[in-house]
């Protein structure tokens, strides 16, 4: 691939998705017809940071107000009204425990924690020694 010179216009156009966008290298790839290391190189010599932009508390609001609703498609419902990728919200939507996730993850806890009481029960009307409970069910 032939070396194109960086314009103004791109400029602008690079700094805009790294302030504004989700995936910033994505977007700019879509947007500048430029390679991601050129992207890279090029945001590096403006200064200009790639990393994913910080979640605000008026996002994170709008995210639980997606996940609390009886929305059938809250994924879906915060895709729309936020500016944010599908895996973005996901991973926030876990992060804040709101996600069906979170809570099938709390449910298979509360089994876990039943099952070690009961299994301690048995073992105690057997005369054996209690199991020391573990918070990783998958240890011991």
């Amino acid at each position: 691939m032939k070396y194109r010179k960086w314009t103004e216009e791109e400029d602008r156009i690079l700094e805009e998705c790294c302030m504004l966008c989700d995936r910033p290298i994505d977007e700019a790839v879509r947007r500048l017809d430029r390679s991601k290391d050129a992207i890279r190189l090029r945001a590096y010599a403006l200064g200009v940071s790639m990393k994913y932009r910080k979640w605000t508390a008026e996002e994170d609001k709008i995210l639980e107000e997606c996940y609390s609703n009886t929305n059938k498609d809250p994924e879906g419902e915060a895709f729309k009204r936020l500016d944010r990728s599908r895996d973005a919200i996901r991973l926030r939507a876990y992060t804040l425990g709101v996600s069906a996730v979170c809570e099938k993850t709390r449910d298979l806890y509360a089994e876990w924690v039943l099952f070690n009481e009961i299994r301690n029960m048995l073992r105690k009307l057997k005369g054996e020694a209690p199991v020391p409970f573990s918070e990783n069910p998958f240890e011991g």
